[in-house]
């Protein structure tokens, strides 16, 4: 089998699908596509990338998601009956898995079922990457170049992280931080939100939200909105607002 992503998540590169199903036909191997990063965000129903490259009918096992470019939450395979009936019946990640309330599972269709319809909200969502990409630049701060809606932001020097971090902070208004890679590995990952407002702040109003999604640490995610809403400026920052998160569900 060969498993791969369609937009890679951190470095925003894009997989050439057509040419790994042509390995795949080579050498009698299953094709195991990842587009959790690509679903409603390309193709001209928002099938992903494969739909956008016309190869959907070559891949022979795809999985996404319902969150990110659609919105809600949960996760999806689509591929032939019997493979999805041999999943059902062995893995046990999904057998022990509690099903879509009703509510999502119907929030989900609905946003499947516009965004199939309309290319509205690509469209924008493409400009807002543009424009997150160019207050980026102008900020100074290393933006490594791509095709797709990922922002990667070079780090390099894990010893410069902080000074580095306060610099995005300066230019986008938040922040998160997350795991290290290795030595002079280090990035930064942003995605723009296709409803950001142009002067991409965070605040109230009509210019809230500047939604960059960063991941980070050597990946460090810029991602404002968390429950309650405001920004995140800090890693510390982050672990509270994490921890009030859990003890809330708890209750």
């Amino acid at each position: 089998m060969i498993a791969f992503e369609s937009v890679y998540s951190v470095d925003g590169l894009m997989a050439p699908i057509g040419a790994i199903c042509d390995l795949a036909q080579k050498y009698g191997a299953l094709t195991y596509l990842d587009e959790v990063h690509a679903v409603g965000l390309y193709g001209p129903r928002g099938g992903g990338l494969a739909e956008r490259d016309g190869v959907m009918g070559r891949v022979d096992i795809v999985n996404g998601t319902l969150a990110k470019g659609f919105g809600i939450m949960g996760g999806y395979i689509a591929a032939d009956p019997d493979i999805c009936d041999a999943i059902r019946s062995y893995a046990p990640g999904f057998i022990f898995t509690t099903s879509l309330a009703p509510a999502i599972a119907a929030g989900a269709i609905a946003s499947i079922r516009y965004l199939k319809a309309s290319g509205a909200e690509r469209e924008r969502h493409q400009e807002r990457v543009r424009t997150l990409k160019d207050k980026l630049k102008t900020a100074g701060l290393a933006v490594m170049e791509n095709p797709s809606h990922i922002v990667p932001l070079l780090v390099g020097d894990p010893g410069a992280y902080e000074a580095h971090h306060r610099r995005a902070a300066r230019a986008l208004r938040d922040l998160r931080a997350a795991d290290q890679l290795p030595d002079r590995a280090a990035r930064q990952r942003a995605a723009a939100h296709h409803a950001a407002a142009p002067a991409l702040r965070c605040g109230h109003g009509p210019s809230r939200r500047g939604h960059v999604d960063a991941v980070g640490g050597a990946r460090l995610a810029i991602r404002a909105p968390y429950r309650g809403g405001g920004v995140i400026s800090s890693a510390s920052e982050t672990r509270r607002h994490e921890a009030r998160n859990k003890a809330t569900v708890r209750r």
